[in-house]
């Protein structure tokens, strides 16, 4: 107990000590290179990656749905932050704190990486399928995929592997991206490619007002699966490319090119 006490202590001190240097939240979703973006600033910068995380997702879930999720918490977003005391906070479970974050933070900076759609799918799909899940997690997926929906025969793979229908995930993708896209405004917002995180790493510290001396590039490829479960490829190419066509609209091609 004592310990616990003289952690809490060296942690306040630590923070009410700290200069900071920006005010970042990194709003993607899972899978579009959120673990990078906290890697890439790794030279005397405060980051980490969904910190804190089962505490903000046991609030999350005492919501009933996800719009009702993502319309901001208000007082115990300002205290979550202000105790973490970060330059960069890059966790997919910010955009369900978004509203309160942009309320309390005028200052802050957000960034919106996003990955195209059927390489999105893929690497969520050999991510869920690699490793346990905790139940809160479980439930979060639940939450924003649907776990009652009916797979469709085309999709009897994910039905078998106990994965979610290509709406489920698709409409989601669509959903949150669309959603930061239309709150944020333009110029506290930095919408980029997944696939261009290291290339524009000095251009994105630029626009976060960290100085590139923070800037790791080798740290912009961080949380890599290499396992392939080829789920993907057990449907029907033209059931598969119709089901994304219909979530791929024109505003999210010209931003993902």
């Amino acid at each position: 107990m004592f310990a616990h006490l003289r952690q809490r202590v060296q942690d306040k001190t630590r923070r009410l000590s700290y200069r900071r240097k920006a005010r970042v939240f990194c709003v993607g979703t899972a899978k579009s290179g959120t673990h990078s973006i906290d890697t890439m600033f790794d030279r005397g910068v405060r980051t980490s990656h969904e910190p804190a995380d089962h505490e903000l997702l046991s609030v999350i879930l005492e919501q009933d749905t996800k719009e009702e999720a993502a319309r901001g918490l208000g007082p115990r977003v300002r205290e979550r932050v202000e105790y973490l005391c970060l330059d960069v906070d890059s966790s997919q479970l910010n955009f369900f704190i978004l509203d309160a974050l942009l309320a309390e933070y005028p200052d802050a900076r957000f960034l919106l990486p996003i990955r195209e759609p059927k390489r999105w799918l893929r690497s969520f799909i050999d991510d869920s399928l690699r490793r346990e899940t905790t139940p809160a997690w479980q439930a979060f997926r639940d939450l924003r995929f649907g776990s009652d929906t009916p797979h469709p025969p085309e999709e009897a793979p994910l039905a078998r592997r106990g994965l979610y229908t290509l709406d489920g995930y698709l409409a989601y993708w669509h959903w949150h991206n669309h959603c930061v896209l239309e709150r944020v405004p333009e110029q506290r917002l930095l919408v980029f490619p997944t696939r261009d995180i290291d290339s524009r790493a000095r251009q994105i510290s630029r626009f976060c007002g960290i100085d590139e001396q923070h800037v790791n590039p080798q740290g912009t490829h961080a949380f890599k699966n290499d396992r392939r479960f080829g789920v993907l490829e057990e449907l029907d190419p033209d059931y598969l490319q119709s089901k994304i066509d219909a979530y791929f609209d024109s505003r999210l091609q010209a931003l993902v090119g």
